[in-house]
């Protein structure tokens, strides 16, 4: 019958073999357990509402956010902000920079502390009110390029009218002058007639006439879509209602140090059992081979 301390002998024969394969083990599982290791433990956030800004007529609000959304400048621009401190790279930006687009807009950021993700959601929002404003602003001189045309256009269907009218009352002038027995003032009287007539009747000068108020129809409707817009695009919260969500935590710390102790003492006695085992088989085939 084999006492403790033999046993203890044992383990102590084998003991540089035990530490070894202990330490190796130990190291292994540290090195193994750091990929999942969740260090992005805080999350702030940015809820926005849309508002009724579609009576402005020209902004479609999730085209906006969804090209923000994509957009690789942006993305730079946020990790250009967060600076080198923050560790926020390209290979870890998907994971801790979100922007969700359904009934409402959220812009997240993740951080190793409460400041972290607090400071990172104020860069996300900031810069995305920067975007959104760029993107309305492209749209207003977009708008404002075609509103320069139809100024332009309705001066020179102005000028076309006067330019007619011109020509009418000279011809009407040249018909009325010849007629005789007229005191000046029935001329007079007959030609503003004539003009009168050939204003309501004169198939050019209609067709300008309504060219020229198409026009003007648009430039005011335009006009007042753009003043409008550039009121609202100084800020975000024209647009949207603004939620800022306090940075919270959203997994808590995993404790690497007792997965690496756990793996150490186990480690150690598989070791002892190995060892213990061994030695245990190898007696029992010598004593079989002595009874034989």
């Amino acid at each position: 019958m084999k006492t403790v301390k033999y046993y203890l002998s044992i383990v102590w024969k084998k003991k540089i073999w035990i530490l070894a394969v202990t330490a190796v083990a130990t190291v292994a599982s540290y090195i193994y357990t750091l990929p999942s290791v969740k260090p992005y433990l805080y999350e702030a956030k940015y809820e926005l509402r849309a508002k009724n800004v579609r009576s402005i007529g020209f902004i479609d609000i999730d085209y906006v956010v969804n090209s923000v959304r994509y957009d690789e400048n942006f993305r730079q621009s946020i990790i250009s902000k967060a600076g080198e401190d923050s560790k926020l790279t390209e290979n870890n930006y998907s994971k801790r920079i979100l922007i969700t687009n359904d009934t409402k807009t959220t812009l997240s950021a993740k951080g190793e502390s409460k400041e972290e993700a607090t400071r990172l959601a104020d860069i996300l929002y900031q810069s995305f009110n920067e975007q959104i404003r760029s993107y309305l602003t492209e749209n207003l001189d977009q708008l404002s390029a075609p509103l320069a045309d139809k100024i332009k256009a309705q001066d020179i269907e102005n000028d076309s009218i006067v330019k007619l009218m011109e020509t009418r009352i000279v011809e009407i002038y040249e018909a009325v002058k010849g007629e005789s027995g007229k005191t000046y003032e029935q001329i007079i009287g007959r030609i503003d007639g004539n003009v009168a007539n050939a204003i309501n009747t004169d198939p050019k000068i209609a067709k300008l006439k309504a060219g020229l108020e198409q026009n003007a129809k648009y430039i005011t409707n335009t006009s007042a879509m753009i003043n409008e817009a550039s009121i609202d695009i100084r800020e975000l919260d024209s647009f949207f209602d603004v939620l800022h969500v306090p940075s919270t935590l959203i997994s808590p710390a995993p404790n690497r140090l007792m997965r690496v102790v756990a793996t150490a003492v186990i480690s150690f006695l598989f070791m002892v059992f190995v060892f213990i085992f061994a030695d245990f088989y190898r007696n029992y085939n010598r004593d079989e081979k002595a009874q034989a």
